[in-house]
């Protein structure tokens, strides 16, 4: 009978601890590093191992009280036993261990384009997971994405190039303070999030690499923060469609300089 690998027991460990993690939405660390040296324990016991999943095998043809091996809820059960193979466990044929995750941060890894839901399933196991050179645009569309989310963000993957925030009814001028770390910004999307103001094209004007910059719908801009936009030496696209509070007049005044190399649409 071949031996389970080192490899493998902490695989099997990790799987249970992210399962329960995963269920009962856990946050706190010491309860996670109790649960992550719990997961350990009965990985490195395959025997016991191995008793307690035949019992998880039985949950669905047995009452959960009928068996006092059992009594977890339906839905960690489930996150358990799914990938975990009782017989392979006693046969010690359990191969190579992966982590739980390992599948979506290579996808993250090799991607170009990544949205905010799949940055939060990562971060959700992996709160600290960061990649502080990795160039990429990042999708957050018509989330719930809020100011302090986005600082957080930031943080983290402080190289992101391109932004697309359409329709976050969420994000304030707060949270658009925390693009200022973001040195390689060239594209940033802002239409329909109706709570950015002229304060937020104050904090705009540092994005010295910034090529396109939409606009559209944010009915909260006027005029006045038109001047903070004539800056930007490197945008050659503009969108202003749709916000009522800007005129004819303000943008002769503050953005005929930029027009020269800018493409501005307003209708």
């Amino acid at each position: 009978m071949m031996s389970v690998t080192t490899a493998a027991k902490i695989g099997v460990g990790m799987g249970i601890t992210v399962a329960t993690v995963r269920t009962f939405r856990v946050s706190n660390p010491i309860s996670i590093l109790g649960l992550a040296v719990t997961g350990q324990a009965i990985a490195w016991m395959p025997g016991f191992a191995a008793l307690c999943l035949r019992s998880l095998k039985r949950e669905n043809s047995l009452p959960l009280s009928a068996d006092p091996l059992t009594p977890l809820p339906r839905e960690v059960l489930t996150h358990i036993q799914g990938p975990l193979d009782t017989e392979k466990i006693e046969a010690g044929e359990l191969g190579e261990a992966t982590d739980p995750m390992g599948e979506a941060i290579d996808q993250f890894d090799d991607a170009e384009t990544v949205t905010l839901e799949e940055l939060r399933e990562i971060r959700a196991f992996y709160p600290n997971f960061s990649r502080p050179q990795k160039k990429f645009s990042l999708d957050m569309s018509q989330t719930d994405i809020t100011d302090e989310e986005l600082g957080s963000i930031i943080a983290h993957f402080p190289n992101i190039t391109e932004i697309t925030a359409q329709d976050c009814q969420s994000l304030t001028d707060l949270g658009l303070e925390h693009l200022t770390g973001l040195a390689n910004l060239t594209t940033l999307d802002l239409g329909k999030t109706l709570w950015i103001t002229d304060d937020s094209l104050l904090l705009l004007a540092s994005l010295e690499n910034l090529t396109t910059l939409r606009l559209n719908m944010c009915i909260q801009v006027t005029d006045d923060g038109l001047p903070y936009l004539a800056g930007l030496a490197n945008l050659k696209r503009l969108n202003l469609y749709g916000c009522n509070q800007i005129t004819d007049d303000g943008l002769a005044q503050h953005l005929s300089r930029l027009a020269k190399n800018c493409r501005i649409i307003l209708i």
